[in-house]
């Protein structure tokens, strides 16, 4: 009986990681397709794309970015809070490589893609002419999007224990 019910248990546990991935990821795709439309939106049809779009389409990464991490780690954040709410002391739930591997991934691709963003930003910013009010948004832009991600990095990486990859 005692096995039976362990199976079930371990069961149950697999599946609520499945939902969870699921619930990840579209929150992902969301913000995702959200900062498609926005990009989208700079290039309209145009044969070439502009300086200025291609500006908005580095901004909207540099937004993006941030939001992502924010976004794939926040039912993690909502488990460790029910949880504590609940009267545990200690969560384990930032631990768990099963529930937090999406976020690992999420996060390696979201860094390359924020170096990028902010990397075409400082060249368009250098070797474009821009009016004082560009740069202004530009550089507004650069400093949110370097805060917002400095915030979520630090909030992904720096609590919980490095791991390595099996």
């Amino acid at each position: 009986m005692i096995k039976v019910e362990y199976v079930m248990v371990r069961h149950m546990q697999r599946i609520q990681v499945v939902v969870l991935r699921y619930v990840k990821a579209l929150m992902v795709i969301i913000v995702t397709a959200l900062a498609s439309f926005a990009t989208s939106a700079a290039v309209n049809g145009e044969a070439r794309v502009s300086v200025p779009s291609e500006r908005w389409i580095a901004g909207a990464m540099l937004v993006w970015a941030p939001l992502a991490l924010i976004v794939v780690a926040s039912p993690v954040r909502w488990l460790e809070k029910l949880l504590r709410s609940e009267g545990a002391q200690k969560t384990t739930v930032a631990r768990d490589r099963e529930l937090t591997e999406l976020e690992e991934v999420t996060a390696r691709i979201v860094t390359v893609a924020w170096v990028c963003a902010m990397a075409a930003m400082v060249l368009l910013l250098v070797h474009q002419s821009v009016s004082t009010q560009g740069k202004v948004a530009v550089v507004s832009v650069m400093l949110v999007s370097t805060v917002s991600f400095a915030a979520a990095v630090t909030r992904h990486f720096i609590r919980r224990p490095r791991r390595r990859w099996a």
